[in-house]
């Protein structure tokens, strides 16, 4: 499951998942936010960010700024993250794995 909070570490390995045939991702596309930064600062306390890394899935998808998109688009408002009643991605995710 996955949704538009899904960032960084989380976006990778969904993608790695998703790519190696290991898992089925449902729910919204990802943030998009996978890249590697560092900060740079300078004399004058102006600190800077630069891109050091780009991360790819294994099939080579570029991840940042474009996000990981889900095989099955399940929509939610996440105020109805594990509220049972609501949580629509919940239910299909149990439905998908053969539950009741």
């Amino acid at each position: 499951m996955i949704n538009e909070y899904s960032a960084s570490a989380s976006e990778i390995t969904a993608g790695a998942l998703r790519d190696l045939k290991v898992a089925t991702l449902l729910g919204i596309t990802a943030s998009g936010r996978a890249p590697s930064r560092n900060s740079l600062s300078s004399i004058k306390k102006a600190e800077f960010k630069v891109t050091i890394a780009r991360f790819y899935s294994p099939n080579g998808d570029v991840i940042d700024k474009k996000g990981i998109e889900p095989q099955v688009v399940v929509d939610m408002e996440p105020r109805f993250v594990g509220k049972l009643e609501h949580d629509v991605q919940l239910k299909k995710a149990v439905e998908i794995l053969g539950g009741a």
